[in-house]
């Protein structure tokens, strides 16, 4: 069965060849939160169809997909939701091939440096938001944030802000996170919400430090910045697919790991190099 799924789980589900036949078939358990967007399928989309590759795909919850890759009836199951629960049993392997950032983004005007999560839910959940609880300005806040279906819309709601927050704000949305750090640069009375881009500073938009920690590349890949979610799979250790392996390689190819970058995500490799930067800085 050929399926297309949202989120994450186009990706993961566009790297492997094609299967030669039912055995070498890979079955792919995708647990998410259920209200990540398809931005990755529009990104993959038609390269995933030349791929045409054989293989079985469907959401499941975590809970559902620990039991069923420990029974067999699945091959691989992606993790693709934020405070993801791991087992402490020993019957799998998890891969981490990626992570992926949310920044905070105000004009470089502003004098705030720093906020905190709870913070951002006061702010976010608030009908009439003002800048005075946070730098003395008696100015509203200006909220900036994604379209649904564009790179980070949902990790940032998914990491910082209850599911149900934002229904009673106001909040303009764009695009693209570039456009939220542009707007923000452009709007002295701005807080946006969006991926974290390298060009912020162009812009003129600064990014916050969240509860104290910066999204550097190494904060990210360390779990110190907390606006920031792993992607893995886990696999049986005592598998002998072939497939399985296969599909585990090409998770940190570089050609996915070019479709990664396209969508936002921070690929393993240049995770690692950070933390390697970090620990020859300190010899």
């Amino acid at each position: 069965m050929r399926r297309l799924l949202g989120g994450a789980a186009a990706l993961f589900c566009a790297i492997l060849p094609l299967a030669a036949d039912e055995s070498d078939r890979l079955h792919i358990g995708i647990a998410a939160d259920p209200d990540v967007p398809p931005v990755m399928q529009i990104a993959l989309n038609q390269w995933f169809i030349t791929r045409n590759f054989d293989f079985r795909c469907s959401r499941i919850k975590l809970a559902d997909g620990w039991k069923s890759l420990k029974d067999g009836k699945i091959d691989v199951l992606v993790i693709d939701c934020a405070d993801a629960e791991i087992p402490k049993e020993d019957f799998f392997k998890l891969t981490h091939f990626a992570s992926q950032a949310a920044a905070v983004y105000v004009s470089r005007d502003n004098k705030l440096t720093e906020i905190s999560t709870k913070s951002l839910i006061n702010i976010f959940t608030s009908s009439m938001p003002k800048w005075k609880y946070y730098n003395g300005n008696d100015a509203d806040i200006h909220l900036y944030g994604l379209k649904s279906g564009v790179v980070g819309y949902g990790l940032f709601r998914r990491l910082a802000i209850p599911a149900d927050a934002l229904h009673g704000t106001t909040i303009f949305r764009v695009g693209g996170s570039r456009d939220v750090a542009a707007l923000c640069g452009a709007d002295e009375f701005s807080l946006g919400a969006a991926l974290l881009i390298d060009d912020a500073l162009h812009l003129r938009a600064s990014v916050l430090r969240v509860d104290g920690v910066y999204p550097t590349i190494k904060n990210i890949a360390d779990g110190s910045y907390p606006l920031m979610r792993k992607l893995q799979a886990a696999t049986r250790r005592d598998s002998d697919n072939a497939t399985v392996e296969a599909y585990l390689k090409n998770l940190t190819s570089r050609e996915s790991e070019e479709r990664m970058v396209e969508s936002g995500f921070l690929p393993v490799s240049r995770l690692n190099a950070a933390l390697e930067a970090a620990e020859n800085a300190k010899k």
